[in-house]
Order: C-alpha cells, then structure tokens, then sequence
C-alpha cells in the first residue's frame, strides 16, 4: 500500500511557452537541475484514457488538475489532520509521490488506510487515476479494494482503501514458521488475487514482499497499485494506455522487476512481468534475498538481465526440487520460458502443496549445465583443472 522508492525522471530539455510549465519552473525558483526535471516529467507525461467499468461498480470522473497547486512537503503532511471525511492518524506508508496513513471515517468510527498524494505537477494526477481506475475494477479476497477518493479543498488528492491487518508476506512466513507447502498454497492465493487483476486487463508491475500483506488469518492481501498499467490490446492506441513513464526511468523494485521492465519502451510488456514479480517475490521467502544483488547496481542492471537465477546451494536440501523448479520458471530471463498465466502458476503451487506432481518438463540439458556452472563454479573448476592436468599428463606420456 506504499512505495519505499523514488525513481527519477532523465533530465531531457524541452522548449516550450507553456503557462503551466512556466508556472512548474518558477516554483524552482531558478534551480537548473529542478527546471530540467520539471521539464522532463511534463515532456514524458501522457494524459491517460479511462478504463471501462463493471456496471456495478462506482462510476466516476477524471479529477481536476489544479495547474496552481504547489508540492505539499512531509513537513505539511505532518500537520494534516484530516481529508474529507476521514480523520488522520499515524504514518504507515511513504513513497516518492505519496504518504499513507491510518484513518477513521468519521461518521462510523471505521478505519482506513488513507493514500495522500504529494503533488508535483501533471503526471503525479495522471498516476493517481491510473491507480484510480485500476482499483475500481477490482473485487476479490486477495486484492486490496478502493473504498473512496476525492481531492480536498485545499488541492490535496487522496485515495481510500481498507486498512488491512497484517505483515509483509516474508515476515508472516518467518514469524510463523510455515512450511514449504504452505508457503505453495500461501503463494497460490497470491497467483489467484492476480488472475483476477490480469482477467480485468490490468498489470500491477511492483510485486515484492511489502506489496503483499498477510492478515492474521493467513489471507494474502496485494496491495499498491501506484505503478499499474493496462495490459495494451490490438484496439489500444497511445491515448488508451494507463502508464506514465519516463524515459529513461526504472519502474519498480531493482530485484523484483523482470528484466525487459528495466529498457522496455513500456508497450511491449504483458502478464509474464506480473509472473516474474510473484516468483522473485516467492524466492525472497523461501531464501531471505533477493534474486539479483543491488549493491552494485550497473552489476545488478546487467545480471537481471543476462543471467538466470539459480538458489543458493546451502538451501537446497531445505526447499524440495519441485518448490525450486516452479520459482526458477517464473524467473526466467526470456519472458517465453516463464508461465504464460497466473493460473497455471497457481494450480502448479497447488499441485505442490498435496505432493502431487508439477506440470512442466524437465528443463534443457543445455540450461542444466548452465545452471550447474553458476551453482557449482569452484567444484566444477576445480574438476575441469584435474581432467586437464590428466589429459597434459597423458599426453606427454604418449609423446614420449
């Protein structure tokens, strides 16, 4: 429900005698490193059309952009006390355009989890109604819904969602212990909640462990739909896309985005990212790390992108072959050799979680060795030096 990163955008010129954009620069107050930022963001800033509704679901219309609204800091969210009709609490979430916040709603005493968007022009608006208009689409047990939204009379956009009790899915398995096979069923309710998303045409692209809240209960809960985007169709035309992307710009967590979300020109990508963020999402569990290491992150950058994941070889005998195969499937680099559906991911968890067998085939005998070399580097280096010393031997034996 919250995004701990802010990406931005390539500082690109733009010329222009736009008022709103002069408007946007002046509040720099003269800062060359800020106008170019401005000036990239509104270059890259695409308005969004609106995703078509279920007939029972609240209809609404576009907000407002209020051209005149300047950024509202922490320090000014620090004393909000309240936005329509729910009253503030503490701070539970902050991203790089918004702070969430417990709430009650006034009339009934319930709580909420209140998202408050901290404004820097026109594609902070565009990503909230993206985020919008994903939301009201949505009605499943393992998805978070939209309660409310509105925009305060002070020029301060919020959404209402509600306040989901619970731990970050990695800490729920931690602290309470769960086996591999609950972890498969765990992450099968995870799999179903984005079958939903992805039947109703839309792509969630910031899947990680804080993104998916486990309730007492062992309910999954995804949350934090800041980067969603609709899965383009032969119909859509550049107007029809519900993604605001910078060039230039990682979307997402370095770690739990699939390699083409890294360069890709945003209209290429399908459900396989959502497949890749849910398995990287599922070996951070089972394993405490991430699939690619960020402290070097040109390192990390090109790791993600060339080399497959393989599991650490002291935790292989801890997660069964099955278990590791269903994450590895997920993460392959080519978005072809994943699992083409949430669906046959999750009947694959399933078939896991009773000791039934999995669906897929054996991998390549190519990507075996592959995989052995980057599991087995020193073992495997050390037996091609003995065959190479013995084959030297023999062969000054034979010459002489």
């Amino acid at each position: 429900m919250h995004r701990p990163s802010d990406y931005g955008p390539d500082q690109v010129p733009l010329e222009s005698n736009d008022p709103f954009l002069d408007h946007l620069k002046a509040l720099c107050h003269g800062e060359q490193s800020k106008n170019q930022s401005i000036e990239s963001l509104v270059a890259a800033a695409e308005r969004v059309g609106f995703l078509e509704t279920n007939q029972d679901a609240k209809s609404f219309e576009a907000l407002p952009i209020d051209a005149s609204a300047d950024r509202y800091t922490a320090t000014d969210l620090k004393v909000l006390k309240e936005v329509g009709e729910y009253q503030l609490g503490k701070r539970i979430g902050k991203g790089g355009s918004s702070q969430v916040f417990e709430a009650l709603r006034k009339d009934s005493k319930r709580r909420f989890a209140v998202k408050v968007y901290t404004l820097v022009g026109i594609d902070s608006v565009d990503r909230l109604d993206v985020e919008r208009e994903a939301l009201i689409r949505l009605k499943h047990p393992n998805v978070v819904e939209l309660s409310d939204f509105g925009k305060t009379k002070d020029g301060i956009y919020y959404l209402v969602m509600p306040l989901v009790e619970g731990v970050w899915i990695d800490q729920f398995v931690r602290k309470n212990t769960i086996d591999t096979r609950g972890v498969a069923r765990l992450f099968a309710n995870v799999a179903d909640g984005l079958q939903h998303i992805h039947d109703r045409g839309i792509l969630h692209r910031d899947l990680k462990p804080s993104n998916i809240l486990v309730t007492p209960e062992g309910i999954p809960v995804i949350t934090d739909f800041g980067l969603a985007k609709r899965i383009r169709s032969a119909s859509d035309d550049s107007r029809t896309l519900t993604s605001i992307t910078a060039t230039g710009t990682i979307l997402g967590t370095l770690g739990y985005i699939a390699p083409e979300q890294i360069d890709s020109d945003d209209d290429n990508t399908d459900q396989t990212i959502d497949i890749y963020g849910i398995g990287a999402t599922l070996f951070s569990v089972l394993t405490g790390e991430k699939p690619t290491e960020d402290k070097n992150l040109l390192k990390a950058i090109r790791e993600s992108k060339t080399r497959s994941t393989v599991f650490p070889p002291e935790l292989k005998h801890k997660i069964p072959r099955d278990l590791r195969s269903i994450c590895l499937k997920c993460l392959e680099v080519s978005s072809g050799d994943r699992y083409q559906s949430m669906d046959s991911l999750k009947k694959d968890l399933l078939a896991f979680s009773i000791g039934s067998p999995v669906s897929f085939s054996k991998p390549s005998l190519l990507n075996r060795g592959i995989r052995c070399i980057q599991e087995y580097p020193l073992t495997l280096g050390l037996a091609s030096a003995l065959v190479l010393a013995l084959v030297m031997l023999l062969g000054s034996f034979l010459f002489f």
